[in-house]
């Protein structure tokens, strides 16, 4: 139950709408609240007032300071979920919830402003000019950063994404992100207190950093919460996502514009990336090649590698003028190359085009 809190409302209009019956109304109100009875404030809730049609809406906004500085974003939300659910035809009021700590951490005092504040329909038949977005919307009480929680706190953590069959060790240290008001830094001792999916292997060494083991040919996406603990008792609390993943084809890299000269046949080369920025070679990819220009041949006109690399050859024909080259992968990668060929173009034997 809630033993302090400050509220306190006002109105204020301006921004840009796409929809009239999607907008935001203009009114707000905050609420700060202590929610553990130790007179500090755990959460500082921003409310806003919006209209909308019937469907799925989205609602975030960012937390600035005085200074201009990002504090934290936050989406609306109702109970535990983020809010991503179905509102009826009409007018709300829904709660940007922003964390005490994070404010704490942060290290300076209000008041703090709204900003970036989006609010628009994601269904998936939506309108997408079903928004409205405002900026500069909401200035609260003059808060002093020391009447939030967070005597010990974790600024943001860093989350992770490792290929599988790899590990890290050292990825990040914890005292790095921590801050502690109360007692020396050397005083506080970590421990791992939650994680959705243990098979991340995530564990804290003996150097307080974060260490990332997952077992062989393993996926994973977990949500890992630290406690940090001092030498007089004062705990906090952080998380951070852990994702293992299978390399997968992500993006088809080729050269966006060649210059050739007429009749002279060139070899090109296209990459197929996964997304650790790695060639790929998960396995045999296909790739059909086609052109715009009739006098333009390609040799294949299908190709497939296994090892993130595939090569064709390219013939522009007897003609200056222009073409382009699409390439389409069996998973639904593409590119685009252009080409102008001109008499005026300078021939390099033996010149292998590549990303």
């Amino acid at each position: 139950m809630a033993t302090r809190c400050q509220s306190h409302s006002r109105s204020f209009t301006t921004g840009a709408s796409a929809s009239n019956q999607t907008r935001i109304v203009g009114h707000y109100g905050e609420l700060a609240e202590d929610d553990d009875g130790n007179g500090l404030y755990d959460k500082l809730t921003v409310f806003v007032d919006v209209q909308s049609l019937s469907g799925f809406y989205n609602l975030n906004a960012r937390l600035i300071d005085k200074n201009g500085e990002l504090i934290e974003w936050a989406k609306a939300d109702f109970g535990n979920t983020f809010f991503e659910d179905l509102l009826n035809q009409g007018l709300h009021r829904l709660a940007l919830v922003f964390d005490g700590p994070v404010i704490r951490a942060h290290q300076v005092d209000g008041p703090y402003f709204i900003d970036s504040l989006n609010y628009y329909n994601e269904s998936l038949f939506g309108d997408p000019t079903d928004f409205d977005v405002h900026f500069d919307v909401f200035q609260t009480l003059p808060y002093s950063v020391t009447a939030f929680d967070g005597v010990l706190s974790f600024k943001p953590l860093p989350d992770r994404t490792l290929e599988w069959n790899t590990t890290r060790d050292n990825a990040w240290n914890l005292r790095d992100y921590t801050l502690s008001l109360a007692a020396p830094i050397t005083s506080v001792t970590y421990s791992i207190v939650g994680n959705t999916d243990p098979h991340v292997g995530v564990s804290i060494d003996g150097d307080d950093n974060i260490d990332i083991h997952p077992p062989a040919n393993t996926e994973a996406d977990s949500i890992v919460t630290v406690e940090a603990r001092d030498s007089l008792g004062n705990t906090g609390k952080g998380s951070f996502s852990v994702r293992v993943q299978k390399p997968v084809a992500k993006t088809l890299f080729a050269p966006t514009l060649l210059v050739l000269a007429p009749h002279v046949k060139t070899k090109i080369t296209v990459e197929i990336h996964d997304q650790f920025d790695h060639l790929y070679t998960g396995g045999a990819v296909k790739l059909t090649l086609s052109n715009q220009a009739e006098s333009a041949h390609i040799t294949p006109v299908e190709v497939t590698t296994s090892n993130g690399r595939a090569s064709f050859s390219y013939d522009p024909g007897p003609d200056s003028g222009e073409d382009s080259i699409l390439i389409q992968s069996d998973g639904g990668l593409s590119a685009t190359i252009n080409v102008i060929t001109s008499n005026k173009a300078i021939v390099l034997p033996n010149v292998e085009f590549s990303p």
